[in-house]
């Protein structure tokens, strides 16, 4: 069971994170255009993914994009 507050923000990144991607084309994204996605995520919110978090986040989109 996630506490509604740490569920919320999860939801709140991955909807930043999900719009960001749209706006260009996602067939073709890079690590590099996702580490600064990330990055710009991190500076917005106030926080800092540790690096089990970042590679979690990377997988996913990378898998999820890949066609």
């Amino acid at each position: 069971m996630f506490l509604p507050e740490i569920y919320y923000s999860e939801y709140s990144i991955y909807s930043d994170i999900n719009r960001r991607l749209e706006i260009k084309n996602t067939e073709d994204i890079s690590e590099k255009l996702l580490d600064k996605y990330i990055e710009e995520v991190e500076d917005e919110l106030g926080i800092e993914y540790d690096i089990v978090q970042i590679a979690a986040i990377k997988t996913a989109f990378l898998t999820i994009f890949q066609f």
